[in-house]
């Protein structure tokens, strides 16, 4: 549980998903992932869920110092953090649940 009032927290994708939703939106931190690419798979079919989370910022494990630095700086200002290709993957994502929402609705017109 979080014990003080940060501003900002900085966790990655296990940590994260461990975390209760109710505890990250009680304390309303920004939150910056870092982004392994360890599980591309598993991490970017939770990008929305990150999102919803209060995630803000997601920064490669491999970012220089002075990226993160940046990046903190962001995130802790309440902007978004996120690099083009992680910016795609997360418009392709809204995308293809639109797109899953529009077909549901359809359906429902159709019976």
């Amino acid at each position: 549980m979080i014990k003080t009032n940060p501003d900002i927290l900085i966790t990655d994708f296990h940590a994260l998903s461990a975390m209760s939703p109710d505890t990250l939106f009680k304390h309303k931190i920004g939150i910056l992932l870092l982004w392994t690419g360890c599980l591309p798979g598993l991490e970017d079919e939770n990008l929305l869920g990150f999102i919803s989370q209060g995630v803000i910022g997601i920064l490669s494990t491999e970012a220089s110092p002075s990226e993160l630095r940046k990046a903190i700086k962001s995130v802790a200002a309440g902007e978004l953090w996120f690099n083009r290709k992680k910016l795609k993957d997360i418009l392709s994502c809204v995308k293809n649940v639109a797109e899953e929402i529009h077909e549901l609705t359809k359906k429902k017109r159709e019976k």
